[in-house]
């Protein structure tokens, strides 16, 4: 005995097609199953080839919507919509926008390396790094899964403070150069100051914290022999 698998009527000679859909609501729901495909086939191709972060994310939110809207109302009664199941295409669509979004974040790395690779001082490269990263951060918010970007903005919070100190230790080179062993080793302390008391695990800076240490450890032997 056939019975609808969307209205659950049936009976003897109650008809439905190889769907299990019944002729009153296949005129009902073809139609809207179409309009999400045709949205959801729409809104992939923006996405694919758009440059703009927000507009890859709108469209896959646009993508999702549909293909939830699809799972629960069609495929959680067992009338198929895609091969390979709405679930699965969830996930696809949610990876394949991430690609996107991390492919456009990493041509503005390139365009950022190339600005802090020509900065005038260290503190104009720690500068450069930090606007990127409150690009990365922007884009952290965009991504299905953001943990993807966590590698990239380490490395970007490691730039930007390497850029600090090495704002310091340049300072702290200059007043050497004039004799003024003290301030030098002021300007070195803040460095390993701020090595010491960022949020960054020391042992990810480790050679520029022995850097600072070598340079401290050499003033100091120098400032005992200018007093002796």
């Amino acid at each position: 005995m056939a019975k609808c698998k969307y209205c659950g009527r049936g009976g003897l000679f109650f008809a439905v097609d190889k769907n299990g859909v019944c002729r009153d609501c296949a005129a009902q729901i073809y139609p809207i199953i179409q309009s999400h495909t045709r949205r959801i086939r729409e809104s992939l191709d923006i996405m694919q080839k758009s440059k703009q972060p927000r507009t890859v994310a709108s469209r896959r939110d646009v993508i999702l919507e549909s293909l939830e809207y699809l799972e629960a109302e069609f495929e959680s009664k067992e009338i198929p919509i895609y091969e390979v199941g709405v679930a699965k295409l969830r996930s696809d669509i949610s990876r394949a926008a991430d690609d996107l979004l991390i492919a456009i974040l990493a041509e503005e790395a390139k365009k950022m390396d190339a600005k802090a690779a020509v900065a005038d001082t260290p503190k104009q490269k720690a500068s450069h790094y930090k606007r990127f990263l409150t690009k990365v951060i922007e884009f952290e918010s965009l991504l299905s899964d953001p943990s993807r970007l966590e590698d990239i903005k380490t490395d970007i919070i490691l730039k930007v403070r390497e850029g600090i100190v090495r704002d310091l230790i340049l300072k702290a080179q200059k007043h050497e150069f004039k004799g003024n062993l003290k301030k030098a080793k002021e300007s070195y302390m803040d460095a390993l100051f701020e090595l010491k008391h960022d949020d960054v695990p020391d042992h990810l800076q480790a050679e520029l914290i022995k850097e600072v240490e070598s340079h401290l450890q050499r003033l100091e032997r120098a400032l005992e022999d200018a007093g002796s």
